[in-house]
């Protein structure tokens, strides 16, 4: 009797003497990109919907340098609200992988 015993082999598991899954390749994460803003001004406290790649792993997004609130909706949308005190500028969107920028978002008085 063939006794399996249980191995790591890169990403996959192999059950030695029982049976084997062939390791493919891990999936690497993109470093984040945005593609559209929406709307791209807004008052602050307003929504502001991130339309992209990559966003799984975001942990900050900024309006001109301000830390906004934001929930990863998922890989592709954000959603985020403009902070109380921004001004016209950039909103950036930082994770492990990279950040991204999307300049000219307006600020309505």
């Amino acid at each position: 009797m063939v006794r399996p015993s249980l191995q790591v082999v890169g990403w996959a598991l192999v059950w030695a003497g029982a049976m084997a899954c062939q390791a493919g390749s891990p999936t690497k994460a993109n470093p984040p990109q945005i593609k559209s803003v929406s709307p791209d001004y807004g008052i602050c406290g307003c929504l502001v919907t991130l339309v992209g790649e990559g966003f799984a792993g975001v942990t900050r997004v900024l309006f001109e340098g301000r830390i906004a609130s934001f929930k990863v909706k998922n890989d592709r949308v954000i959603q985020a609200m403009v902070p109380s005190d921004s001004e016209p500028g950039s909103i950036t969107v930082i994770s492990p992988m990279g950040q991204a920028e999307y300049k000219n978002f307006n600020v309505v008085p």
